[in-house]
């Protein structure tokens, strides 16, 4: 377009400088013309007029001899005439005026030379010349000599009008012509100013463009997100790779372009996630999957997928654009998240079991143990001894079942875990056996920490026994060190996150076989076991459970083939180790007081009774806490304690003993129960003078316990 107004504006100017000089050698043609035909009637007059002195000057002198020169005028004003006569014709700007005049003229001057050629005539017969003769002669050379004039005064008009009409045409033709160029220097600089506009603005487009592409180069290559283009005539081959991309899966750049998405398949990856990915890109449609992938190095990582087909404005496939995202710690947590909820779910499951069979062994071992004391038959007690010992064993389970789902009646005390691995050292050294040597690593100013001795023994007995299990057939060694710990938010863990808090650590190290990198995920999962037999698969969920109940967190490090390290990092508290009670059952005297048994199971409130009974108390029944209370404000004199279940309908437990206390202050308190889930163990039952009772209990805790709550305990010898 511009080009075209280029050519329009050179064109202008040059057919205007053109036809200027057209106009100008047509002006100037003409007005030499009129100059010429000016020229040849000067000469005509001014031989007409020595013609007729030397006609006149012969006739006056009578010199009659002589006319060579007279008529040597006459042919030249005869062939000038004829001249410009012939001229004028020959003229293309002639005009019919022109000849007209001509032949006017040519007339009048062939009488004037008829009229001489008489006179010289009669000059030759009579040698004189009548004054008629003459006058005739003059009147006609003055005829010829006024016509001669006239035509002299019209062609200089018309020579003065050629040249001011050219003087004119040629101002005229260059003041066009300034117009022209002047329109044409416009056009020049109108299209100039387009073209430097146009250019000018094509230049910033480009600038634009470039800027855009770096800015959404810049911002693509700053994104965690993983991006790339596929060209879809090519093979789904990859054309374009960001920096996320290069870093999340450990490819260069260089190595990406030209490959295709199945580069990331490995032998982690689902066949039916690349078999839907395939699909999907022969469909040309797009899909958004979670896929197994692996990087350079073949480790697998999980890949959240979205690839969306491009088309062009012809809906035609072109390219493919994925997306990916490294969301492998996020499939972490939501994995860590589901083995919780569905440790919850079990654990929730299994307090309830647990709980309501700990009633049934109360009331199973109770019965057995009574029957055991009062009977006199040998066998029968035998048998009942056997009950006894099969009732302690399922009392275990389910303490590892209370353990696991974070029930388990808690006793706790402020304890120096030092002083609690030193006394059960020697049992963990007869675990082992002798082709196992134990290593103990006691940090010195180790921390406090307030939690249920009896809980952290079996902690530390079952990750021992695990780690001896572990060992391969010559043995091997296990540490157990302990430290002081300040944790980090970004601390691993498998139970929680814990904020920047003081922790009192305790890790258990062995040289075993360590735990395969397939089922490192599963080892807290109950029941779940790599022993051939015999193994319960509830030890490492039994130490989860307590350590998550007494607000710890537990970490775990191994590698197959060199050993595994299991960390627990408990809170520390202010404060010095409790003292343990020297109290052992044999020392504990006969014991007397009165006592309101407060239990909704009617099984297990008559077995206790009856034990109670057995033991040589008085023995009243509620059984709920209602009852209780209005029991206590007829009986308050009566009843030295009040031996009550922790879960009761209506009204808990502790919402009985706080009534109850509040009413009679002298009366005392103690509990039993087969888990303490929103019960006592939230609070300090030492610091309210609350003892514990745990379910199923035997004749002699029964008594140790009641004697403690009683103040009815013996002296040693």
């Amino acid at each position: 377009m511009v080009l075209g107004y280029l050519t329009v504006g050179a064109l202008m100017v040059s057919a205007a400088w053109f036809s200027i000089a057209r106009i100008e050698t047509e002006i100037e043609t003409t007005s030499q013309l009129h100059e010429n035909a000016y020229g040849s009637l000067t000469e005509i007059k001014a031989g007409a007029v020595d013609a007729a002195r030397q006609l006149f000057g012969y006739l006056v002198a009578g010199n009659s001899q002589d006319l060579t020169e007279f008529r040597a005028a006459v042919d030249v004003i005869t062939t000038e005439s004829e001249r410009y006569a012939s001229r004028a014709r020959l003229s293309e700007i002639g005009r019919e005026d022109d000849l007209e005049q001509f032949t006017a003229l040519q007339a009048a001057w062939a009488t004037c030379l008829s009229r001489a050629e008489s006179i010289i005539v009669e000059f030759d017969e009579t040698g004189s010349v009548s004054r008629d003769s003459f006058d005739d002669t003059e009147r006609v050379l003055n005829a010829f000599t006024a016509q001669v004039d006239a035509m002299l005064a019209d062609r200089a008009i018309r020579v003065g009008s050629s040249r001011a009409r050219r003087d004119q045409s040629l101002h005229d033709s260059r003041d066009l012509l300034g117009v022209v160029a002047g329109v044409g220097l416009l056009a020049l600089v109108a299209v100039g100013f387009l073209v430097t506009r146009t250019v000018t603005g094509y230049v910033n487009r480009l600038k634009q463009r470039d800027e855009d592409l770096e800015l959404r180069r810049t911002a693509l290559d700053n994104t965690h997100v993983g991006i790339c283009y596929m060209d879809a005539t090519n093979g789904n081959a990859i054309v374009y790779v960001n920096e996320a991309m290069s870093d999340i899966t450990g490819y260069t750049r260089q190595e990406l372009i030209g490959a295709s998405l199945g580069i990331f398949n490995g032998e982690h990856t689902a066949p039916a996630d690349a078999a839907a990915f395939t699909e999907a890109m022969a469909a040309g449609v797009h899909i958004n999957l979670v896929i197994r992938h692996h990087d350079k190095n073949g480790t697998p990582f999980w890949n959240a997928l979205f690839v969306a087909p491009v088309r062009d404005v012809d809906d035609t496939l072109t390219h493919f654009v994925a997306a990916m995202h490294d969301v492998s710690e996020r499939r972490n947590l939501e994995n860590q998240l589901v083995r919780a909820q569905k440790m919850e779910a079990v654990g929730q499951l299994a307090g309830g079991i647990a709980h309501d069979f700990n009633n049934y062994l109360t009331v199973i071992n109770g019965t057995a143990e009574t029957i055991a004391l009062q009977s006199t038959d040998e066998q029968i007690r035998e048998q009942a001894n056997q009950i006894v010992a099969a009732g302690s064993r399922s009392a275990e389970l389910t303490r590892h079942l209370l353990a696991f789902s974070g029930r388990q009646m808690m006793v706790p005390q402020i304890l120096d875990l030092n002083q609690v691995i030193e006394e059960l050292d020697p049992l963990l050294r007869r675990t082992l056996g002798e082709q196992v040597s134990l290593d103990i690593a006691a940090a010195p100013g180790l921390g406090m920490v307030n939690t249920d001795q009896s809980q952290i023994e079996q902690v530390l007995l079952n990750l021992v026994v695990n780690a001896r299990d572990a060992m391969p057939a010559g043995g091997g060694r296990i540490t157990i060190e302990t430290g002081n710990h300040t944790m980090e938010s970004n601390d691993a863990s498998h139970v929680r996150d814990d904020s920047q808090s003081t922790h009192v650590r305790i890790a258990v190290s062995d040289t075993g076989n360590g735990i395969p990198a397939a089922i490192r995920d599963r080892i807290f999962d109950p029941y779940f076991s790599t022993k051939d037999a015999g193994g319960s698969g509830l030890g490492l969920s039994t130490v989860l459970g307590i350590v998550d109940q007494n607000g710890g967190t537990v970490k775990v490090a191994s590698e197959e083939g060199a050993g595994s390290t299991f960390t627990l990092y408990l809170p520390r508290v202010a404060g010095e180790a409790t003292s343990k009670p020297a109290d052992p059952v044999d020392s504990v005297a006969d014991l007397s007081g009165r006592v309101l048994v407060v239990e909704d199971d009617d099984l297990v409130r008559e077995i206790t009774s009856q034990m109670l009974r057995g033991l040589g108390l008085e023995v009243r029944e509620a059984p709920d806490g209602q009852t209780a209370l209005e029991i206590l404000g007829r009986h308050h004199d009566d009843i030295d304690l009040l031996l009550s279940d922790v879960m009761l309908p209506g009204m808990s437990g502790n919402e009985l003993a706080d009534k109850a206390v509040k009413s009679f202050p002298a009366l005392r308190v103690m509990f039993m129960s087969g888990y303490a889930e929103n019960g006592i163990a939230n609070q300090d039952p030492l610091a309210d003078g609350v003892k514990l009772l745990e379910k199923p209990f035997t004749m002699n805790e029964l008594k140790r316990k009641l004697s403690m709550a009683l103040g009815n305990v013996a002296s040693s010898s």
